[in-house]
């Protein structure tokens, strides 16, 4: 059953069932969304600190929380009541604080706790915050339906998708096996033959294809997008997923029919009508998250054409491993290693990396050494024009939280 305003169905109803669509998936990605938009709006330099203070000691009672109701919790003989009552004076002088912040910004910024409560925004707003050559995908998984809004400057088609949620898990998880070698790792080999319908002993080893379903592509780019393809051409598509479908890229979707009566060579597959070709795409988290970034964002001009971090200084499971000092400046990359079975079983004894809520420090400083992320991110910030990636790329000890914050703020 297809939708829209231009087939005669309410706009009223459409618009109705667009914010009821959002109240469904907002998430903690949003909220972020919404607490940077509120940074931006904040009329002065410390209004923005005092903003990110708040929400600094906001992150931070949160984990307290957690903590405090996970050490509650444990048996009466594993209960540390010296540590709980410590958690405990942390958690109120936190609360305290967070009072405080408020008040102050209640003061100051009395716009800042509506710019934090993220609210459905309706489909006029979200045109209007679209360019004649934007259009926005908005997707919706519900108990054994999904359903899609496309939505341009001058039009919105409504369609309900022709396959289910379980369906297009499915689908999405049989198109990153062939896309994905780490799909196969461990008992992923299982899922993916069940996903591809083929059997273990055809299974890709080592340095084999994998196998892409480009005929899957195609059939989710119909399933996804064909109701609406008449008005994303030469598009930049802004894509607001739901469910598995967060976890598809859109860029490999193939917009016409492909060959499959043959297997694919190299050229096959370069020859294939990707959308990412077509169409450049953003993912977002919500619809509102588009009104917020452009409607309270500061223009601004990037200092360097690329930023990235990598290579922390880690030093393995046995905590002698010193290999991610050798590489702390783009003039020390050297050629990418393959990432090795012994590296992801150690990434696995380890265990989980949070407590909680809380970071495990030691643990994360106990993962492999990740030297290679030097390599990578020097060599696309050399792509990207960067004249001193060394400027740009913050390896080993300046790659820290402390240093993104910085930036950032």
């Amino acid at each position: 059953a297809l939708h829209s305003t231009q087939r005669g169905v309410s706009g009223a109803v459409e618009n109705a069932t667009f914010q009821m669509a959002q109240w469904a998936q907002f998430n903690a990605a949003t909220a972020a969304i919404s607490r940077m938009a509120a940074r931006a709006s904040a009329v002065t330099s410390d209004l923005a600190d005092l903003a990110r203070r708040r929400q600094d000691i906001e992150s931070r009672l949160g984990a307290l929380r957690r903590t405090l109701r996970a050490r509650l919790s444990r048996s009466a003989d594993k209960r540390d009541l010296e540590e709980e009552q410590n958690l405990s004076r942390q958690f109120s002088a936190t609360h305290v604080r967070l009072r405080i912040a408020d008040a102050e910004l209640a003061k100051r910024f009395p716009e800042y706790a509506d710019l934090t409560n993220p609210k459905p925004v309706p489909i006029i707003k979200v045109r209007q915050y679209l360019d004649a050559d934007e259009a926005l995908l908005f997707l919706l998984e519900v108990e054994d339906q999904a359903f899609a809004w496309l939505l341009t400057q001058n039009a919105v088609e409504w369609f309900k998708l022709p396959m289910s949620p379980k369906d297009l898990k499915n689908s999405v998880l049989a198109l990153r096996c062939g896309l994905d070698r780490t799909a196969w790792y461990d008992t992923g080999s299982l899922d993916c033959s069940e996903a591809l319908g083929i059997g273990l002993e055809a299974a890709p080893q080592n340095d084999d294809p994998l196998p892409f379903d480009d005929g899957l592509a195609h059939a989710l780019y119909e399933a996804l997008l064909g109701p609406a393809k008449g008005l994303i051409a030469d598009k930049h598509i802004f894509v607001v997923p739901s469910g598995a479908l967060a976890a598809l890229p859109f860029q490999v979707l193939v917009t016409s029919r492909p060959d499959s009566a043959r297997p694919k060579r190299e050229a096959d597959y370069a020859a294939l009508a990707w959308l990412g070709k077509t169409n450049s795409l953003s993912v977002l988290p919500a619809a509102g998250s588009l009104v917020m970034l452009r409607a309270h964002a500061k223009a601004s001009r990037a200092g360097h054409p690329f930023i990235g971090f990598g290579n922390p200084l880690l030093i393995g499971q046995d905590g002698r491993n010193l290999s991610a000092w050798s590489r702390t400046t783009c003039a020390s990359a050297k050629p990418a290693r393959s990432v090795t079975k012994a590296d992801r079983r150690a990434v696995r004894s380890l265990g989980p990396m949070s407590k909680s809520g809380l970071a495990n420090v030691e643990k994360v400083r106990r993962q492999p050494p990740l030297p290679e992320t030097a390599d990578e991110l020097c060599a696309v910030a050399l792509a990207s024009g960067s004249t001193d990636p060394d400027r740009s790329v913050w390896l080993g000890a300046r790659a820290t939280e402390s240093a993104v914050r910085t930036l950032s703020s």
